[in-house]
């Protein structure tokens, strides 16, 4: 995958989930359009909120979460897929090893959100996973 292209790929993951909020009967969005129109007012708020200097944000709200897992966590996914590629003859391919050996391997995150580390991380070791067997295939 392109770095180039990885917005798009995390925003694709984001969509599917956003997409079956959309399919659901008990939900009272009919297109990803009118799910999109009603967070607007929530992603106005929380843009409003992290300008200022101090951050307060209603979290408990559904449409504050919808928001911020539509808009921040594909761009913080990035961002983290992004230092993953930077340092991943010392981080990605020492977590694919400890996989593939059964070990634990701890990953620490910064927290910038619901999953959105942990996604770019597990995209990146599943890309590694990939480029291993390749190899392996090509080898033989």
């Amino acid at each position: 995958m392109s770095y180039l292209n990885n917005h798009a790929y995390y925003y694709g993951i984001i969509k599917e989930y956003f997409d079956s909020l959309v399919n659901d009967p008990r939900t009272d969005f009919k297109s990803l359009n009118s799910l999109v129109a009603k967070i607007q007012e929530a992603l106005w708020n929380l843009k409003m909120s992290y300008a200022g200097q101090q951050v307060t944000v209603n979290y408990s709200d559904p449409m504050t979460r919808l928001a911020y897992l539509y808009y921040y966590v594909p761009a913080y996914a990035m961002m983290t897929d992004l230092l993953w590629r930077n340092y991943k003859t010392t981080i990605r391919s020492k977590a694919t090893e400890a996989l593939l050996s059964n070990k634990p391997y701890k990953i620490g995150f910064f927290g910038a959100g619901p999953g959105s580390e942990a996604l770019a991380a597990l995209s990146s070791i599943q890309s590694d996973f990939l480029f291993r067997k390749k190899r392996r295939e090509r080898a033989e």
